[in-house]
């Protein structure tokens, strides 16, 4: 995916909206995602790279040399990945072999809702995650040069056991 620009509000390269009682099974792997630009929802939720929302069985695995490279949301969340996980659910969330490089969430201080957060990344979730389960690991992601206007130059993550996922492993894990 290469030279993109989304017209219109809520646009992603790949979306995964599992907000039904459905399993959704994803692997992105050896791919590209290289400057596309997009603006966010009417809610903020952006990722010009990928949308997930993750329920319900769900999950999702980049791998293999995937790299994210000039993946701009303008007036939203998440330049080139938004994720937005419920916790609860049986779900997976790793990033196994990724560059996430140079992009950008720019932010709209007219609108009501927050904006400009996670200049590579934008995670969300809701309910109780264990630390200690595998489901969610960012281990093989490599990240850097992102910028976001209000926070999270390169992630932003919003989750209640946040304090506890920082302390896990001894190598940044």
């Amino acid at each position: 995916f290469e030279n993109i620009t989304i017209e219109g509000e809520g646009g992603n390269a790949i979306r995964f909206d599992n907000n039904i009682n459905s399993t959704i099974t994803a692997s992105i792997s050896n791919c590209s995602f290289k400057n596309i630009n997009a603006k966010a929802d009417s809610n903020g939720r952006g990722g010009s790279a990928i949308f997930a929302q993750q329920r319900y069985y769900s999950q999702l695995i980049i791998d293999n040399n995937c790299q994210f490279i000039q993946c701009i949301n303008n007036k939203g969340n998440g330049g080139a990945i938004y994720i937005d996980i419920d916790f609860n659910s049986l779900f997976q969330f790793k990033i196994n072999d990724a560059l996430i490089k140079d992009c950008q969430a720019t932010a709209d201080t007219t609108l009501d809702y927050p904006t400009g957060y996670g200049g590579g990344i934008f995670l969300t979730g809701s309910g109780d995650y264990d630390v200690s389960s595998p489901k969610f690991d960012l281990s093989g992601m490599k990240i850097l040069g992102n910028t976001a206007d209000k926070g999270g130059q390169s992630i932003y993550i919003i989750m209640s056991e946040l304090q506890e996922l920082c302390r896990i492993g001894t190598a940044g894990e």
